[in-house]
């Protein structure tokens, strides 16, 4: 359970928690990742030249990103698992 100022802000077991979040993925690629911003169906949560951190809208579009990734020289592309300070910040913003 998280507590802000007396209100509970998030409560329950720590996997259904973090299964309730949008899945995110993180692809490292050989080189720039910029092309993942017009990829359909994903969100760019976070890019810093060869690594981008994604949120694809669904199985579908995630499987298109790994595809793309794969054919662009896809180094790494794996699901991030939230840690419990990611949820408590999230839980108190």
């Amino acid at each position: 359970m998280v507590l802000d100022q007396g209100t509970v802000r998030l409560a329950g077991p720590v996997e259904q928690l973090r299964a309730a979040r949008p899945e995110q993925y993180r692809l490292v690629c050989d080189s720039d990742a910029g092309w993942t911003r017009g990829e359909p169906g994903v969100e760019v949560v976070d890019l810093d030249g060869n690594t981008a951190i994604l949120q694809p809208v669904d199985a579908q579009a995630r499987d298109h990103l790994a595809r793309e990734a794969a054919a662009r020289g896809m180094i790494e592309f794996a699901r991030l698992r939230p840690s419990l300070g990611d949820l408590y910040r999230e839980a108190i913003q």
